[in-house]
């Protein structure tokens, strides 16, 4: 009778009631870590939902598998009778709840039998849901509004000095704007976004221009001189970067301009003569999920990190405005550039981002200078070498090269 009044107990603290003996196998759901509980729990050989069977276990104690999903839901949820005022009068919470059955939804539990998404709703019958602090914010949320307002700060109030400015009144989540960055590099730190780029890497870099003109030199291809460094996602006009990416399609794609007088494209191809450490925002790893006990803690870093990153590689339309869009993200560099250090002390070398044009393709930003691209693929103290060179002819009908 002991452990049985336990276990009616553990349901109440935990927002849930069975539902009955019932037993389900990981097929059932879509989430990792609940199909990963089920696969370790596994007693039965059969699923009461699906019809799954087989000699070995396949199938969990459903009400353990309703005990393992309580306690995620509430590492971002919680009952909004714990916390958000009632408003008697009008019959209602005054912070917006959801129900079971819509947040299940939200969930993807309703993508696996019906029957079971009915015993789920079920179970957790007399629950309305809000978000865990409902009169705060979640971690990943307080960043990305400071991001946004970090960003609409240097765009549109203060650029250059606003790592002196304090800004308490309107800057709800970090007590001054530069802390965002300071924020960044502890995530990057954290979740280990450093990629290191060996020696002999390939990089392709372009230049688009009349046919008339021949380039043919790592001083012509290469890092653009401090006089002519035009701005760019990462790099504002007069300081100079090295801007490349792994195929000539993904290059062209990034330099090309419709414009006749410029009929030709030549293609540098660079070999990096050092190993190079870059922050790598192309390949995220993926969020975990909210029922990842052991992998939560970095669910909320990561939910930033991509919105972060798609934000700072969006497509940017060149209407004479970009100078504008582009300045958050060339702060951000110039912050790994020159006060990021990794553990041992030592700095970054670039960024390894998706391209805005062909998003599924990755664009280097190397923080290198014209000094350091060589024709001497021996040469030491440089970063990079050209070792070939092609041109290629454009064809305006398709916008391609031919």
């Amino acid at each position: 009778m002991g452990m049985y009044k336990h276990y009616l107990m553990q349901q109440q603290s935990q927002g849930w009631s069975s539902v009955g003996d019932k037993f389900v196998c990981s097929k059932c759901f879509e989430d990792y870590a609940i199909k990963k509980f089920i696969k370790t729990h596994a007693e039965a050989t059969n699923c009461d939902y699906c019809g799954n069977t087989s000699k070995a276990p396949v199938a969990a104690s459903l009400d353990e598998v309703l005990g393992f999903i309580a306690d995620g839901l509430h590492r971002e949820y919680e009952d909004p009778c714990n916390g958000v005022s009632y408003d008697s009068y009008e019959g209602g919470y005054l912070l917006p709840v959801t129900d079971t059955g819509d947040l299940f939804c939200e969930l993807g539990f309703g993508n696996g039998p019906q029957k079971l998404f009915d015993d789920l709703v079920r179970a957790f019958s007399d629950s309305q849901w809000v978000q865990a602090d409902p009169y705060g914010d979640l971690p990943c949320d307080a960043l990305r509004y400071s991001w946004e307002q970090f960003s609409e700060q240097v765009k549109h109030r203060t650029r250059f000095v606003f790592y002196r400015l304090n800004t308490r009144r309107d800057w709800e989540h970090h007590s001054e704007p530069y802390t965002i960055l300071e924020s960044l590099s502890q995530i990057v730190t954290t979740l280990g976004l450093i990629a290191t780029l060996p020696v002999a890497s390939r990089i392709i870099r372009a230049r688009q221009h009349s046919s008339s003109k021949v380039y043919n030199r790592a001083g012509q291809l290469g890092t653009a001189p401090k006089e002519f460094a035009s701005q760019s996602r990462m790099s504002p006009a007069g300081i100079p970067m090295f801007y490349g990416a792994l195929d000539e399609m993904t290059t062209f794609k990034e330099v090309f301009q419709m414009d006749t007088a410029k009929d030709t494209v030549t293609f540098g191809s660079f070999k990096t003569l050092k190993p190079l450490q870059l922050l790598d925002l192309s390949n995220l790893p993926k969020i975990p999920s909210m029922f990842d006990e052991k992998d939560y803690s970095r669910r909320m870093p990561l939910l930033f990190m991509h919105d972060f990153e798609a934000d700072v590689t969006k497509p940017i339309i060149k209407d004479g405005l970009e100078h504008i869009e582009y300045v958050p993200t060339q702060i951000v560099a110039e912050h790994f550039r020159h006060v990021f250090k990794q553990s041992n002390g030592t700095p970054l070398d670039g960024i390894l981002y998706r391209s805005s044009r062909a998003p599924t393709e990755i664009c280097v930003a190397l923080f290198c200078t014209k000094d350091e691209c060589t024709d001497d693929i021996t040469a030491t103290g440089k970063k990079l070498a050209l070792f070939s060179v092609s041109r290629k002819t454009i064809n305006f009908a398709t916008q391609t090269f031919v």
